[in-house]
């Protein structure tokens, strides 16, 4: 018998199975990709339920207990404004940094 055999969504009532998920966490200035945790997913709302031990482990690698498989790189994307601002302050014409091209 599974970890969520039989459990109920508190929420809308619905069946949990359980699956293993990618979490994502900041933690200070890192950002933690948490592969493969297990954890009961309702089927009608899609919310996720995690088990004391789960937890347990999530906790254990966001202080570090656990040592990282790999790093990834991850894009950095700025919102335009912000992207506008940083443009300004080296000097490209208006015209580049407002997307018009001409």
């Amino acid at each position: 018998m599974g970890t969520w055999e039989g459990e109920m969504c508190e929420y809308c009532g619905g069946s949990i199975i359980e699956k293993r998920g990618t979490r994502h966490r900041k933690v200070k200035t890192r950002y933690l990709l948490l592969e493969k945790v297990p954890a009961g997913f309702c089927v009608q709302c899609g919310t996720r339920f995690y088990s004391a031990n789960g937890l347990k482990t999530i906790q254990g690698s966001i202080r570090g207990r656990r040592k990282a498989d790999g790093r990834v790189a991850v894009p950095i994307v700025l919102p335009l404004a912000e992207r506008r601002k940083q443009d300004q302050t080296v000097g490209l014409p208006s015209h580049l940094w407002r997307g018009t091209g001409s």
